[in-house]
């Protein structure tokens, strides 16, 4: 019987145990970051990935997931051109995103050379080249459901990348982020060429995708990516401005404080990329297998799984939330243990959104989705600044859990709404 129970669920048994890597790997390899750059620095450093989240997330919205949430339903015959042309696609992005960032980061620098942007903008431009092919490579072993193939990715990427800078930080006590940055880079770019090795549908792409392909795969995409990519910028801002801002007036400590107790978030983290791999697959075979009422039932048992066991370990960061920060980076950052708290309740709020938005995008409605974040995003332009000013970081956290409780009544809304409609169309 265990042998079965296995044999059934042996995907999703990888998938766990790849994002159990991942996120452990970031989890660890924040705090060591932390610990090598020191408070202020790590602060300039999470200013700095903003900017490759933020274009993670454009490639994500625009290419990836769409990927995700359409590829499995495409014909098997087609798949492979699909495919190839995601891969072509998802090159000239990280291309032209490399080739912005050099642009812009060279202006900067030479506007406003004080911000010393020339002394990290190469490493940072070559990180992100090989950060956004590396998740592209994730997301397709997924969206191909070769879970074993997604997790030999992440542990040359993620976990290569933990045990260098573990390395670094009982070889040296201090590192600059150029350093931290090139690892990454290394690290994600062997990722890479191991997984064109071993897949050889992605290396006959390179003689077989035509423009054809890659013009079709956009087509295809383009209804549900318009709306989504949208939806990322409009997120961006949701969820990275209150931080900008408290960079811009309470300085880059602070800064490193809100990142650091954002880190310990890890096991939140774990859920969340497990449901963005297996859901919106799942969710899409079992809306053409068996319907939208099947569909419903297979979110709403993943949401009282998932917010069980959030739930626990949840209440286990309330209760120890000083020991915890005390322990993992130090007597100083006790100060800073109440973050952990607010964090908590952000993170559920962000949780529940998740079964709504994969919703919408397996509905092929994602224009609600931006829709939630382009108003949350107002919310967030309008007072941040003023929450930031007026009542420091206590106003900052108050704006985030503002801005994702509007973000999550109007994802329900327009998810109550959808189905309801595709019941009465479709007579299920």
């Amino acid at each position: 019987m265990l042998v079965s129970i296995f044999e059934r669920y042996k995907k999703l048994n990888w998938a766990v145990i790849d994002q159990g890597l991942v996120s452990g790997s970031n989890f660890f390899t924040g705090i060591v970051i932390a610990r090598l750059l020191g408070l202020e620095m790590f602060g300039r450093f999470t200013l700095i990935w903003l900017v490759i989240q933020f274009l993670a997330s454009i490639q994500e919205s625009l290419l990836l997931g769409p990927m995700v949430t359409i590829g499995p339903k495409i014909k098997a015959k087609d798949g492979d051109n699909y495919y190839f042309g995601m891969f072509t696609l998802v090159l000239l992005f990280s291309l032209l995103a490399s080739f912005i960032v050099f642009i812009v980061g060279s202006l900067v620098d030479f506007l406003y050379p004080q911000f010393e942007i020339h002394s990290f903008l190469i490493p940072l431009v070559v990180t992100l080249f090989f950060f956004l092919l590396q998740d592209f490579f994730r997301r397709y072993f997924y969206s191909k459901e070769m879970t074993i193939a997604a997790l030999i990715n992440d542990v040359i990427s993620y976990v290569g990348q933990a045990l260098l800078l573990l390395f670094l930080f009982f070889l040296e006590p201090t590192i600059h982020i150029t350093d931290v940055l090139f690892i990454i880079a290394l690290t994600s770019a062997l990722a890479v060429i191991v997984s064109i090795i071993l897949n050889k549908k992605i290396r006959l792409s390179f003689q077989c995708c035509t423009f054809q392909c890659c013009n079709d795969a956009w087509k295809r995409n383009w209804h549900l990516a318009k709306w989504m990519v949208s939806s990322a910028i409009a997120n961006w801002f949701t969820n990275n401005l209150f931080m900008v801002m408290v960079g811009a007036y309470l300085g880059n400590f602070v800064v490193g404080a809100m990142k650091a107790a954002q880190n310990l978030m890890g096991i939140h983290k774990i859920l969340f990329q497990i449901i963005e791999n297996i859901v919106p697959v799942r969710a899409g075979k079992v809306l053409i297998d068996s319907g939208i009422k099947a569909m419903v039932r297979y979110f709403t048992q993943v949401t009282i799984v998932c917010s069980c066991v959030i739930g626990v370990f949840s209440l286990v960061i309330v209760v120890f939330s000083q020991q915890i920060m005390k322990f993992v980076y130090g007597p100083e950052y006790t100060q800073f243990s109440w973050l952990l708290v607010a964090y908590v309740i952000i993170y559920f709020l962000i949780f529940l959104m998740f079964p709504l938005r994969i919703i919408l995008r397996t509905l092929e409605h994602a224009k609600y989705i931006f829709v939630s974040y382009l108003i949350s995003a107002l919310f967030s332009l309008l007072c941040s600044q003023y929450l930031v000013q007026s009542t420091g970081l206590e106003g900052a956290m108050l704006g985030l859990f503002g801005a994702n409780l509007i973000m999550f009544f109007t994802l329900v809304f327009y998810a109550r709404k959808r189905l309801k409609n595709y019941k009465d169309k479709h007579l299920i």
